[in-house]
């Protein structure tokens, strides 16, 4: 009887390599919301939304998460645009 199910072996090493890969993009995903988060902490109030101008109240830096992830997104496609 011919199932079509890899060998035990074969098995182990197919989802340990899984397993890795789903560990780096984790810890790849993890450093960038840090370095958004570090990009973020570091801009200050000014009254207004940093990325579309809408005036706020006071102590925000974005109008609504539209805004922050567009921001985070510009930002990070800067970075990468620079190193290349």
């Amino acid at each position: 009887m011919n199932d079509n199910r890899p060998e035990p072996s074969n098995c182990a090493d197919v989802h340990d390599r899984a397993t890795l890969e789903e560990q780096r993009e984790l810890e790849r995903n993890l450093a960038r919301h840090r370095a958004a988060a570090q990009q973020q902490s570091r801009l200050q109030p000014k009254g207004y939304c940093h990325y579309c101008d809408e005036p706020l109240r006071e102590g925000q830096l974005f109008c609504d998460k539209y805004c922050s992830d567009d921001f985070e997104y510009e930002q990070s496609r800067r970075a990468i645009n620079k190193k290349v």
